[in-house]
């Protein structure tokens, strides 16, 4: 999650240094440029506020699906052991035969 946080945090920082730079640069009076500054600070605000909601989400929703999926993939991990479990009693006896075959082969 580190790497969504460096995300949003550089992607934030980087909206206010443009609109920043941008209302610097323009020729405008200081009335203007004050008003200009604060309404690109609270569309930045607000969209970090969106960004934040929707990570919020993602994390809530990957939650959800952790939680409704673990019991699943615990009882399919207990089907494939009890499958190779009975596989392994299964194919014991060829196992039994092999192995006998071969020491009769060695010792010819």
């Amino acid at each position: 999650m580190s790497k969504m946080k460096s995300y949003i945090v550089g992607f934030a920082v980087g909206s206010v240094v443009a609109g920043a730079t941008v209302l610097l640069n323009a020729p405008k009076s200081g009335k203007d440029l004050r008003r200009d500054l604060k309404e690109t600070i609270n569309d930045a605000n607000t969209s970090l506020g969106d960004v934040k909601s929707a990570a919020l989400s993602l994390k809530n929703n990957v939650s959800d699906i952790v939680s409704k999926s673990l019991p699943t993939v615990k009882n399919t991990m207990i089907e494939v052991k009890s499958l190779v479990d009975a596989w392994q009693q299964d194919i014991q006896p060829n196992i039994n035969k092999i192995s006998k075959d071969i020491k009769k082969i060695e010792i010819k």
